[in-house]
């Protein structure tokens, strides 16, 4: 179970995430699968820029902003596009949800959208579901019963939508992205070149693939998850003092790396201390293989 903070803006507003494994048959689609409820209250605080997050609203709504223009207000089924910066969050609790945080697969075999043309939006279930699963999910959310039954229930109605994926990914373009997920998690501070090394690609393919299926180039996509990286090992300080000490190699001086994470997570270091919904969904265990270097056990 996650930990039972008081959120920064109302001392009322309390959030627990629980991390729910993802089936062995989604592991290359989801990064994991969780459930997010917020007590009564109001909290409005940075969104980090996370992957496509697929939710199913079982009670509340949550308003969103974006970096550079546009917000929506959730619906009972939708899906957050990548978040190439940090964006807002505005949520009127009691709030229940469930979600899947995809990886780049997921959101390439749901969508077929390149992250670099559609991100920092929502989108709506037509795009992604299939007509017959649209109208169960809603129907389930209309019937009576207690908030547990119907988390779990969401959860198999995400894993539905995730098996329902009809978009193929080509063997190359599947080779690539797990090559780069697995670079991006084999250092706090991966090199570039270990990556361009790995693929028998030109340098032009692989920028074109990294903003395809990651939302920017190498340069930016390491730049953001290095940021975020950063930001669950300030939030977690009982990770390992080995890997504060390679922090400090991460980045040029502190001034860099407090706009780093102020760009990706709209937050400083200090912020990072600070019971919030952002510092929940900093846990390591909620970001799949890209977090891998930060993980215990």
């Amino acid at each position: 179970m996650g930990r039972d903070n008081r959120v920064e803006d109302d001392p009322k507003a309390s959030v627990d995430i629980e991390w729910i494994p993802p089936p062995p048959d989604l592991r290359d689609l989801a990064h994991t699968f969780y459930s997010v409820d917020i007590g009564s209250g109001l909290i409005e605080e940075p969104s980090p820029a996370y992957s496509a997050q697929l939710l199913f609203i079982v009670e509340g709504y949550a308003e969103l902003t974006y970096a550079h223009g546009g917000s929506a207000r959730t619906s009972t089924l939708f899906l957050n596009a990548p978040q190439l910066e940090s964006g807002r969050i505005r949520v009127t609790g009691p709030f229940r949800a469930v979600a899947a945080s995809l990886t780049p697969l997921g959101w390439a075999a749901l969508t077929a959208q390149p992250a670099d043309t559609i991100h920092d939006r929502v989108l709506s279930p037509e795009a992604f579901a299939a007509p017959t699963l649209i109208r169960d999910i809603h129907a389930w959310a209309e019937q009576p019963g207690s908030g547990s039954i119907k988390l779990t229930k969401g959860v198999e109605l995400l894993v539905a939508v995730l098996r329902g994926a009809s978009h193929p990914i080509k063997p190359r373009h599947r080779e690539f992205v797990e090559t780069a997920t697995r670079w991006l998690g084999s250092e706090l501070n991966p090199k570039l070149e270990a990556l361009y090394d790995s693929l028998a690609l030109s340098p032009r393919q692989i920028q074109r693939l990294s903003r395809q299926f990651f939302g920017a180039s190498p340069t930016q996509v390491l730049m953001r998850h290095r940021a975020i990286r950063t930001a669950m090992l300030l939030s977690n300080p009982s990770l390992p003092q080995s890997l504060f000490d390679e922090l400090g190699t991460a980045y040029f001086d502190q001034a860099h790396m407090i706009r780093d994470i102020r760009r990706f997570t709209g937050r400083t270091p200090a912020d990072l201390a600070v019971p919030s919904l952002a510092q929940e969904s900093l846990d390591p265990a909620g970001h799949g293989e890209t977090a891998a270097v930060l993980k215990i056990g």
